[in-house]
Formats: structure tokens, C-alpha cells, sequence
């Protein structure tokens, strides 16, 4: 994400009539983590950390959040404290525990196939002698994953 910001917002346009948006009813955001991480290490700069309701989701979203942080931001927010009562109820369920679990292995074992499977084309590409540029264009590794093969 090239913003400066840990957090990005986008709204679907018209390309040719800037001021007309498809829908208010479709933003994608991105957070990025590291970004994020920064700030908090160094939320003394930034005021009262957790005045920001995004600031209290991520946290709680975020895996390396340590259980007391995270005991926080559910005592502060009472949507999170919700989403917090959902996720407890469906983990108790074993047959939605198990379903999630599947699917969360389906996506790694998904995502995990599609890095192997770039990184081959990438190195038949390299073999047959296209330039790094392009390899890097068609295929999304970084320079250095190319430089690796």
C-alpha cells in the first residue's frame, strides 16, 4: 500500500465522471499491519491510543495482540464486546469450530499452492530468459524473489 497511513479506504468511481461513485454501499479497506504495529509501539506520541474505534478493531482483529490488550478493547467497545460474545458461541459449537478450521487450512493450503505455483512459472520464465522486469511484472514477486530462483 503506498499511503503513509496504516489504514486506506477505496470507493468505486466513474471513470469519466469523477463525482459520480457506483455505490456508499462498497468501501474496501486496507490495514497495513506493520504500519499499525509502528504506531502502537509508539502510541505515546499519538494521544489516547484507543479514542479511535479503528484502533480498538485492529487490535482485536490482530493475532499478535497479547490477550490482555485484547481483554481491553472488548471492555472499552460494545461492538466488540458482540463480536467477541459471536466468536465465543461459535467456537463453543464444535461442528462451526470444525468448519472453520477447514476452511482456514483450505485458504493456507490455497494460498500456499499459488506462491509454489508462481514461483515456478518465475523460474521457467528466468530459464528461458526474460528479463526480471517482466518477471516481476507477470508474476508479483518482488526483485529479490526473482534474484532467489
Amino acid at each position: 500500500m503506498g499511503s503513509k497511513n496504516f489504514h486506506a479506504c477505496f470507493h468505486l468511481w466513474e471513470d469519466t465522471e469523477k463525482d459520480l461513485m457506483l455505490t456508499d454501499a462498497l468501501e474496501i479497506r486496507f490495514i497495513d499491519m506493520v504500519k499499525f504495529r509502528r504506531m502502537y509501539n509508539n502510541r505515546e506520541r499519538y494521544g489516547s491510543f484507543f479514542d479511535d474505534p479503528l484502533h480498538r478493531w485492529v487490535t482485536f482483529f490482530d493475532k499478535n495482540s497479547p490477550t490482555e490488550l485484547i481483554e481491553e478493547v472488548v471492555k472499552m467497545d460494545t461492538a466488540i464486546q458482540k463480536a467477541q460474545e459471536r466468536i465465543t458461541f461459535i467456537t463453543q459449537d464444535e461442528a462451526s469450530l470444525r468448519a472453520y478450521e477447514m476452511r482456514e487450512k483450505a485458504i493456507m493450503d490455497w494460498n500456499s499452492a499459488i506462491g509454489y505455483h508462481t514461483r515456478e512459472i518465475a523460474r521457467k520464465l528466468k530459464a528461458d530468459n526474460m528479463s526480471t522486469d517482466q518477471i516481476i511484472k507477470y508474476t508479483g514477486l518482488t526483485e529479490k524473489q526473482v534474484n532467489e530462483l
